[in-house]
């Protein structure tokens, strides 16, 4: 049995069973005899053209109404694609996500410096070899933002230089700043990062032993800096490289300073819209190409995508066009995903009425996939027939 429509709302059942037991022969010159599909297929005068025929066609009404199911479903993800919201970019120098709740909204920023972390790099030491720090239990206090961590760390007479360094950059790293061994031709050296913004300045002090002092890890190469920027001639001047607009609907990132303007739109979600029309396409473009390939098709088969179909006649279809979405001749709908994504960028309002409004291509996906679920499929495809000519004349199979 092949349900129809069971994903996302419950459209009928047909059995394909009695399309397989609808075999009639007269054979002794009277109508209404009936051969079932598995008397066909042992039935020594059946046609291997005939029974691969069968097979085919049951192929075919398989996939046929499972794709249905998915007809449906996938139109109604397209219509819900359009309430996530995107945000589009005139440059990279800006980026960011927004919530389904954001408003459709443009904003226009001036990123005038990024902001940026302090930046220290101790003496340089041997790559090779080891002794260059001393053994022993060193203290040392990290001051951070004004606040003051103390730390320690154990050197071993047997520590390489590079495993000194990197039990040293283990103890910074849990003060908050980013430390790392770096390598320079034969030489290794401490670098160290602190978070963005100017108050998070660091400094090290030592306590017990002075490994701080022997490995000049005071030495600053990078002031710490805000970020200073303007949206829509609002000035900031804070430690991070991102904004939060429209109360918290709204995260940009900072990507690059510079002497321009970078207009941001908040709207539809063109990934989202774009990856939902191709979806809903595919499963369509598959029922096509079944109806085409049908040996054929039955009084309602012809015109079972015609509600789609219509969406591409006369002004409409010109709509469609011109955001990159067209019929070819094949009754198959192409994409051109480029036009598209600029139809969205320019116009998303406009987009989601051809695709998602109340008359939009969704909905005619909608009505299809009900009325796919309606339709008995011997009325979709037509009956299979051959000639038999095996009981005193030129008889008729069917296969419905």
């Amino acid at each position: 049995m092949i349900m129809v429509g069971s994903v996302g709302g419950s459209y009928g059942y047909y059995s394909t069973g009695r399309l397989f037991d609808g075999l009639t022969a007269d054979r002794t010159g009277r109508t209404g005899n009936t051969v079932s599909y598995s008397d066909l297929v042992t039935d020594r005068s059946s046609s291997l053209d005939f029974l691969l025929a069968a097979r085919r066609r049951r192929q075919n009404i398989d996939e046929f109404y499972g794709a249905g199911n998915y007809l449906g479903l996938f139109a109604r993800q397209l219509e819900t694609a359009f309430s996530g919201k995107g945000v589009h970019s005139s440059d990279g120098a800006v980026s960011g996500t927004a919530k389904p709740g954001a408003r459709v909204a443009e904003y226009e920023l001036n990123i005038t410096q990024l902001a940026r972390g302090q930046q220290n790099i101790s003496k340089s030491l041997p790559a090779a070899g080891g002794g260059a720090v001393a053994a022993g239990h060193y203290d040392i206090d990290v001051t951070v933002n004004g606040q003051t961590k103390r730390i320690g760390v154990d050197i071993d007479s047997g520590d390489s230089n590079r495993q000194a360094l990197d039990k040293i950059a283990r103890a910074v790293k849990g003060a908050g700043i980013d430390a790392s061994v770096k390598s320079d031709g034969g030489k290794i050296y401490l670098a160290m990062t602190g978070k963005t913004g100017e108050g998070n300045a660091f400094s090290f002090s030592d306590v017990n032993g002075s490994l701080s002092q022997a490995l000049n890890l005071n030495n600053k190469v990078q002031d710490g800096q805000n970020a200073r920027f303007t949206v829509n001639g609002t000035a900031y001047d804070q430690a991070e490289n991102r904004v939060v607009l429209d109360n918290g609907n709204v995260a940009l990132s900072l990507n690059a300073a510079g002497n321009r303007t970078v207009r941001v739109r908040i709207g539809a979600d063109s990934d989202r819209v774009t990856d939902g029309l191709r979806d809903v396409i595919d499963v369509y473009n598959t029922m096509v190409d079944i109806l085409n390939g049908a040996d054929g098709l039955g009084r309602r088969g012809a015109g079972i995508t015609r509600a789609v179909q219509q969406q591409f006649a006369g002004g409409n279809g010109s709509r469609l066009s011109e955001i990159g979405v067209t019929l070819d001749g094949q009754g198959k709908i192409v994409i051109d995903e480029k036009k598209l994504s600029k139809a969205l960028d320019d116009d998303p309002d406009r987009v989601r009425q051809l695709l998602a409004g109340p008359n939009g291509l969704a909905a005619a996906f909608t009505t299809m996939a009900r009325q796919v679920g309606s339709t008995p499929p011997e009325q979709v495809f037509a009956p299979l027939q051959r000639y038999r000519p095996d009981y005193g004349g030129l008889f008729i199979d069917q296969l419905r």
